[in-house]
């Protein structure tokens, strides 16, 4: 099969647009339990069907299924890359299409931890240790991970970036990164190096710049 919308890619935004109000809904307020997983491009935090956890883009709602990192970032901004990139993967459970939330992830020793952040650390720090035994879940919430500013929002269709390499995915990608601590991308790469995919071909495609006021349910 020769495959057309390849990710990731370079973005450099095409098409300016603005967004209706109700345009993205991230149900990301609850915490959820999640559970390290040794996959074959390193840890991931695997999730079950939480029918209160989800995103809805134009009124199609996509569960969260897994996020996981990939260092050095994946997607490029104006060609330039930054120190990790975090994918938080939805899929809609009808169609089984995607929608992927790309977060960038900078270094900023200035950034302290929360608790959350520091049981994250504790959980990647003994999964280097030992993967072996039952998994303990690690409650998180999801809208911890945006950036400091999500008003701009950069979208277009590509794919998986680990194989199958699956094209229906709908790719949303905050340009501003997210701050974290140099102990924080320690333990999520130093022990856990994460694998990322070389950049592919635009090959016709848009990427849409949208002034976004996304919706933050409680």
């Amino acid at each position: 099969m020769k495959w057309k919308q390849q990710s990731p890619i370079n973005l450099q935004p095409t098409v300016s647009a603005t967004t209706p109000a109700d345009y993205l809904e991230l149900a990301w307020s609850k915490a959820i339990d999640g559970f390290l997983h040794q996959g074959p491009h390193g840890i991931e935090v695997l999730f079950g069907t939480d029918s209160d956890v989800f995103l809805r883009l134009e009124g199609k709602p996509f569960h969260l299924r897994n996020f996981h990192f990939h260092h050095p970032s994946e997607h490029c901004l104006n060609a330039d890359a930054f120190h990790g990139e975090l994918h938080l993967v939805h899929q809609n459970l009808s169609d089984l299409s995607y929608a992927v939330v790309g977060v960038f992830l900078s270094i900023d020793n200035s950034q302290s931890e929360t608790d959350q952040m520091k049981e994250l650390i504790q959980s990647f720090q003994r999964s280097h240790k030992s993967v072996s035994g039952p998994a303990k879940p690690i409650p998180l919430q999801p809208q911890s991970w945006l950036p400091p500013s999500y008003e701009r929002l950069l979208r277009y269709e590509g794919s998986l970036t680990t194989e199958p390499f699956t094209e229906s995915v709908t790719w949303l990608v905050l340009p501003d990164p997210k701050p974290i601590s140099e102990t924080l991308f320690a333990a999520i790469f130093g022990c856990h190096p994460q694998e990322a995919r070389g950049l592919q071909s635009l090959d016709r495609r848009y990427i849409l710049d949208l002034e976004v006021n996304i919706k933050l349910s409680k």
